[in-house]
């Protein structure tokens, strides 16, 4: 009977070692839980904060190109355009406000930017409406527009096809996208074709597609012109009218 008695102690004493044991362990793991959890906190609240750290950084970055970007636009504008020669030669510029179609997609083309180009033109001997209707037709008046292929700027400018020019007209090779450099180069393209092939279809079409391209895909169809250089000169006409018409209006108030 003692036996049984003694027996059942020692039984009851396992049980309430073992329960103990059970708790303990159980309050181990809820405190690793909880320092777990703790620790997944604070290293959201970290990468958080670096988030933020890195996206001011990143905008402060952008800042900082696009400082130095307009700066660079300014400084070229020095070097590109000669006071003197739009002083002497602007008396006959007639500033040109883009469609607002164009506009309202973000498309700019600045009263200085354009009495550079026409001053270009003048200096090339080259049709104003007609450049203006090919940054419309290229770019839609966009400074920053790029294409698939590479193209880039108000005149589409593919750098590898036009380093040589690049280089004479620019001391960076990768400033293109500066807008006084970007129409000189496309200008300087398209007239010395105008030169060569004497025919205003043929050179557009040859600005478009490349002198090969325009060879295969065009005049070895007996073709001269393209719907690239139909849409620029119905373009340029359109353009060329408007300019006339506030030509008109100018001179009849000078009188």
């Amino acid at each position: 009977m003692k036996n049984k008695k003694k027996a059942k102690r020692i039984i009851n004493l396992i049980k309430i070692i073992k329960n103990r044991i059970i708790t303990v362990i159980l309050l181990f793991c809820i405190l690793v839980l909880m320092l777990a959890l703790n620790v997944y906190a604070q290293n959201k609240i970290i990468n958080k904060q670096q988030t933020i750290i890195k996206m001011q950084t990143e905008e402060i970055i952008l800042q900082e190109e696009i400082i130095k970007g307009l700066k660079e636009i300014k400084d070229t504008k020095k070097s590109y355009v000669n006071k003197k020669t739009v002083q002497n030669k602007n008396d006959d510029f007639i500033f040109y406000e883009i469609p607002k179609e164009y506009k309202n997609q973000g498309g700019d083309l600045p009263k200085d930017l354009q009495i550079y180009a026409f001053n270009l033109c003048i200096e090339y001997k080259f049709d104003y409406a007609l450049l203006l209707a090919m940054i419309e037709t290229e770019s839609e008046y966009k400074q920053w527009a790029k294409s698939k292929a590479g193209a880039m700027g108000y005149m589409q400018i593919i750098p590898k096809y036009h380093k040589e020019k690049i280089k004479e007209f620019s001391r960076n090779e990768t400033d293109i996208t500066n807008p006084y450099l970007n129409i000189k180069v496309g200008l300087d393209y398209i007239a010395s074709l105008q030169e060569k092939y004497g025919d205003m279809d043929k050179a557009l079409t040859a600005y478009c597609f490349g002198e090969a391209g325009a060879k295969r895909y065009v005049w070895d169809k007996g073709l001269t012109s393209s719907d690239y250089s139909k849409k620029v000169l119905k373009r340029a006409i359109r353009i060329r009218t408007e300019l006339g018409k506030i030509k008109e209006k100018r001179e009849g108030v000078e009188k």
